[in-house]
């Protein structure tokens, strides 16, 4: 009948649709699951990817089986399938298995990496104190208790102690990030916090005093 033709000429095409789609988001997920982690940066997103992996196994389980019951519906009809078609199946079947081994293996290296980028993070924090212990120094020059100073020079230095406390602040930032990713206790960092109260002071009273100083020559 005319709609057992359309039908015969439709469930293929739409398998060969639905096969070669999902085969293209597995595929792209396995290489990326493939790259191991380097750093903590890197295995905070590969941490990321996994997870979001892992929650679309189901969706992925059901759009396989969606694809295999129209392979089986087209075979018990005995509908003829291309070669193309037929090994267009047999690629995704391999590459959902591979995806499967792909993820017990990312879970099992997980915990090694978490005890090596635990590692990595007690290692840069003593370093991240540091750079605020720089900051806190270069903030008691004199220069900035000095109303005679050269007002440029003051700016110039305030805007180099700026990057630093921004880098620093950043760096609280994210490690507290990993900290969590890693399930680590998470510290609360308040000599940043003071860091940044102690700059903000200074930054604030000279870019005052030239904003009014350059508002006043113009009156």
């Amino acid at each position: 009948t005319r709609c057992w033709q359309l039908l015969t000429k439709y469930i293929p095409e739409l398998a060969m649709d639905k096969t070669a789609e999902l085969t293209q988001q597995l595929k792209e997920a396995n290489e990326k699951l493939a790259q191991l982690p380097g750093n903590v940066d890197e295995y905070v997103e590969f941490m990321s990817l996994l997870n979001e992996v892992l929650d679309g196994v189901p969706d992925t389980d059901r759009k396989y089986q969606y694809i295999a019951d129209l392979f089986e519906l087209l075979n018990q009809h005995e509908v003829r399938i291309t070669s193309t078609q037929r090994n267009a199946f047999f690629e995704l079947a391999t590459t959902v298995n591979a995806l499967r081994t792909q993820l017990q293996f990312s879970q099992e290296s997980s915990e090694s990496n978490v005890s090596r980028f635990s590692k990595e993070l007690q290692h840069d924090i003593p370093q991240l104190y540091k750079d605020v212990e720089r900051v806190a120094e270069r903030l008691e020059d004199k220069i900035f208790e000095n109303p005679k100073a050269k007002r440029a020079e003051v700016l110039e230095r305030i805007e180099e102690i700026e990057e630093m406390v921004k880098a620093a602040s950043s760096d609280a930032v994210r490690y507290n990030r990993y900290q969590e990713v890693l399930k680590m206790d998470v510290t609360p960092f308040e000599e940043v916090e003071d860091m940044k109260g102690s700059f903000q002071v200074k930054a604030k009273l000279w870019r005052s005093i030239d904003a009014w100083d350059k508002l006043s020559k113009v009156w």
